[in-house]
């Protein structure tokens, strides 16, 4: 919930890669990041954690290849989806730059 609260600050403050995540989009993508990460010592410190994983695995098609939508039956991204793994880049960026400046 928090990853999508903070696409709804970004998107309300006029940053333009927030308006393409999808909210069904947001939750798979936190369903994907490994367990240990939300361990932080701070909430900041862990919403950060995410994104950077999140950033940092979306280089390249091959890094989340195997993503799953949260329910595990579709992959993540493909030609069936509407949103594409350059934007999930983006905006893990984006929001990760957003949190830090607060």
């Amino acid at each position: 919930r928090i990853i999508k609260r903070l696409r709804n600050e970004m998107k309300d403050a006029g940053v333009p890669v927030a308006k393409q995540m999808a909210s069904f989009l947001n939750e798979s993508l936190v369903w994907n990041v490994p367990n240990p990460l939300f361990a932080g010592l701070t909430l900041k410190e862990t919403v950060q954690d995410i994104l950077a994983y999140i950033w940092s695995n979306t280089k390249t098609d091959a890094d989340c290849a195997l993503w799953t939508e949260e329910n595990g039956i579709k992959f993540l991204f493909g030609f069936h989806q509407e949103w594409t793994r350059q934007q999930v880049n983006e905006f893990a960026a984006a929001a990760w730059g957003y949190v830090d400046s607060q």
